[in-house]
């Protein structure tokens, strides 16, 4: 069973796979209880769909941007029961995460992030059935006009994707898994995990 969870971004949650397929999954309001207890509701989740951390063979989380407490914790949390269980460690941004909700279609995805209104966390990805989600470039602030301006330089149609779009985070978690799957990915060594803690500054000078 491999565990999933998302503690960037409102709503939070969890969910398990088995093999390809989503088994249980559990959404809720991103509190700073369930941020600070984050091991505990993973475990009354897990034990909820009958398994335990014990059944686990891999973990699946994102690290952020998004809100900065659930950002620290889920990924400290992430790599404590990794180490503690010896079981193999992928994570994804949130942008990332949000690219991946639209495999295995093909073509050009941008990952939008209102992070603090009315600045935007943009990333820019190429999305290829076989090759999975690509960066196009680092991740980069604008506000809508700028999201306008970078739309309009693609002469073929681009998706958007993001919280106002694809509401359902774990969509992009379970196929990347997926695609994990497929390919006999490596997972992610344990230093090279860190929190995404970018945030935009505020709106002013110039943008995309």
């Amino acid at each position: 069973m491999i565990l999933l969870f998302n503690t960037a971004t409102d709503p939070v949650g969890m969910a398990l796979m088995s093999g390809a397929t989503l088994t249980h999954a559990k959404l809720c309001p991103s509190t700073h209880e369930f941020t600070e207890h984050l091991t505990e509701h993973l475990d009354q989740f897990c034990q909820t769909a009958g398994k335990s951390f014990k059944d686990l063979t891999g973990l699946c989380f994102t690290v952020g941007p998004g809100n900065y407490t659930g950002t620290r914790l889920g990924v400290t949390v992430g790599k404590t029961l990794a180490q503690t269980l010896e079981i193999p460690l992928y994570t994804l941004t949130t942008l990332e995460a949000y690219a991946w909700t639209q495999w295995p279609h093909e073509g050009v995805i941008v990952s939008v992030l209102s992070t603090r209104p009315p600045a935007l966390r943009i990333g820019l990805f190429s999305l290829s059935a076989t090759l999975g989600v690509a960066r196009l470039t680092p991740d980069f602030d604008a506000d809508q006009d700028g999201l306008a301006r970078l739309i309009k330089k693609f002469q073929a149609p681009v998706t958007l994707t993001g919280p106002a779009y694809c509401p359902d985070i774990f969509q992009g978690l379970v196929r990347y898994m997926q695609f994990v799957s497929q390919r006999q990915l490596p997972p992610q060594p344990l230093d090279v995990v860190m929190p995404d803690y970018a945030y935009p500054p505020a709106i002013g000078g110039k943008r995309v």
